[in-house]
């Protein structure tokens, strides 16, 4: 009986799981951004960590890890120890066009990592030089068709002071960023809805106490007026911070999109 009594007070005498993540966080946490510094997940991570730190009362510390388009630092959070001090603010690249497109990747979206919240979401823009004879988005359709491989294009790249001409934009509804400019829909191209986000992640396992901790932190951040502002300012970002459930069926919808978009395309690595 003494015995058992001995082992019952030092069971309570143990910090319990729950216990720890009411103390979340006690330390500074690592934000891994899997991408070079001074670039849109950069930018955007360093804001809401700032304000993290100042809510929580502990340094968000923001460190970059970039390497094989964002995979590198994607599988070193996935390999993390899931005790909330490890994070992920990551976009769709390394979490959805990835995995639908390399042969392999070296983590599971799904099931290596935990959704905390979404932080962004944002649109491509289909643009030629503002000097083109192209005058709009039928002129350069006809264009590619009537010469089919002749025209060069570019995914990415610096271009602004109306030095382009857009044509559309490639969301479901025209971006705040470019409210004169309409969307692939709008100009007859049916179910064109391609959107790009970037959110904040943790490895699977990390209590669901914590999860919650840091996604109420990160809605209270979005919804401050100068972050709204920053991140407007710096690329046209529109604010989503939802729910861990809301990101992850984003996650899960957009990983189907892809997988079907670059089979019936047939995309293959080059």
């Amino acid at each position: 009986m003494k015995t058992l009594a001995t082992l019952a007070m030092l069971a309570l005498a143990l910090p319990g799981h729950a216990h720890a993540a009411d103390k979340y966080p006690s330390r500074p946490v690592r934000v891994i951004v899997p991408y070079v510094a001074g670039g849109a997940a950069d930018i955007t991570t360093r804001v809401v960590a700032q304000k993290l730190s100042d809510r929580l009362g502990a340094s968000f510390v923001v460190e970059n890890k970039p390497g094989a388009n964002g995979m590198i630092g994607t599988d070193f959070v996935a390999k993390a120890k899931p005790d909330g001090y490890t994070l992920l603010a990551d976009a769709s690249g390394p979490l959805v066009v990835n995995p639908s497109l390399y042969d392999k990747v070296p983590y599971d979206p799904v099931k290596d990592l935990v959704p905390v919240s979404q932080l962004t979401s944002y649109q491509y823009a289909l643009v030629v030089p503002a000097a083109s004879p192209l005058r709009s988005l039928d002129d350069l359709v006809r264009t590619a068709r009537a010469q089919p491989g002749k025209l060069s294009y570019g995914s990415a790249g610096i271009g602004a002071g109306g030095k382009l001409r857009a044509f559309a934009v490639s969301g479901p509804t025209r971006s705040p960023a470019l409210p004169d400019v309409p969307t692939m829909e709008e100009l007859g191209y049916k179910g064109f809805h391609i959107t790009q986000f970037q959110g904040i992640l943790a490895p699977a396992g990390t209590d669901a106490a914590i999860v919650r901790t840091l996604n109420d932190a990160v809605a209270a951040a979005m919804r401050e007026p100068d972050v709204v502002k920053r991140l407007a300012d710096e690329g046209g970002y529109e604010i989503v911070a939802g729910s861990p459930v809301d990101f992850g069926q984003l996650i899960a919808t957009e990983l189907g999109m892809y997988r079907r978009l670059i089979r019936d395309a047939n995309i293959r690595m080059q």
